[in-house]
């Protein structure tokens, strides 16, 4: 027996399959660099996302700590009116002596009418 020599492509239906095999061997080349590709740009958009999310999350927190200052700082104000009112009497001594005044020309003016 003598040693086994590749055959080299004879024919054109050979020629035709290796053709193929070889485009069939690019294409999947070609679909693994996509694939790697959409991987990169997907873990790229999930970063940005990340990112965006982490943005929004720090300024909500502001804007609520902004907010709790402002609330406490007018609820001090409230307070402080508050307790500024419920200090002063519900009647002025000035209005008490007019009140006070004013009641006995009141009574003798109807009791004068009702004559």
């Amino acid at each position: 027996m003598g040693t086994l020599v590749p055959a080299e492509p004879t024919t054109d239906v050979e020629n035709a399959v290796n053709r193929v095999l070889s485009a069939e061997r690019a294409a999947m080349v070609t679909v693994e660099g996509c694939r790697e590709q959409a991987h990169r740009v997907l873990d790229g958009a999930r970063r940005e996302s990340r990112r965006v999310l982490d943005r929004a999350e720090d300024r909500s927190t502001r804007v609520h700590a902004l907010a709790d200052r402002a609330l406490a700082a007018r609820l001090a104000e409230i307070r402080t009116q508050a307790d500024q009112i419920s200090e002063r009497p519900l009647v002025e001594d000035d209005d008490l002596a007019r009140v006070a005044a004013v009641v006995p020309l009141l009574v003798a003016e109807l009791a004068g009418q009702g004559e």
